[in-house]
């Protein structure tokens, strides 16, 4: 379970098309099952995962944000988060150089067929059993990671115009904590 407690943050992020056909198509899906999961929540399901699965090796973008540049008519669709969420997304936006509409669109078509999957398998008492035993041996078959979570903390030490320096730290937190 994740719980965040930090102040809710309202914005926007510019998404394809057919992104976001394929989202809203995945919420009848859950509602046929008696699962209800807005079109957020799983706007949110999909970045966790693309922030927990992401690596960053590499140094920082030596360029500017990135923004969309793929093919295809974009819609603005609106998308509530928590504060918390938006800073580590927008820090590993910043780390790799892409803008926060091209993260959440890979997130969402690369990452829903997995949370699908994952709320999917569970057997909850009303619903059908090959069902739900059908999505977790699917479920099964993904490669499963380590259990952890990313922390990310930034801080500008000097931005008088001129000068900008920044610093930023990353760390990799076993979740839950091991307990010594």
């Amino acid at each position: 379970m994740h719980f965040d407690r930090s102040k809710p943050r309202r914005t926007s992020v510019t998404l394809r098309h057919s992104t976001h056909r394929i989202l809203q198509k995945a919420i009848p899906m859950f509602k046929q099952r008696g699962l209800d999961f807005s079109e957020q929540r799983l706007m949110r399901e999909c970045l966790r995962i693309a922030l927990k699965l992401w690596r960053g090796r590499r140094n920082i973008a030596e360029r500017n944000r990135k923004y969309n540049a793929r093919v295809g008519p974009y819609e603005i669709v609106p998308w509530y988060t928590t504060e918390n969420l938006r800073a580590i997304a927008h820090a590993r936006c910043h780390h790799s150089g892409i803008s926060l509409s091209r993260l959440m669109d890979f997130a969402i078509m690369t990452y829903l067929p997995r949370v699908i999957e994952y709320w999917l398998r569970y057997d909850y008492y009303w619903r059908d059993k090959q069902d739900a035993g059908a999505w977790a041996e699917k479920y099964a078959c993904r490669k499963c990671s380590e259990r952890f979570v990313i922390s990310y903390v930034s801080q500008t030490e000097r931005n008088d115009g001129n000068i900008l320096r920044y610093s930023e730290t990353t760390t990799i937190v076993p979740r839950p904590p091991p307990t010594n």
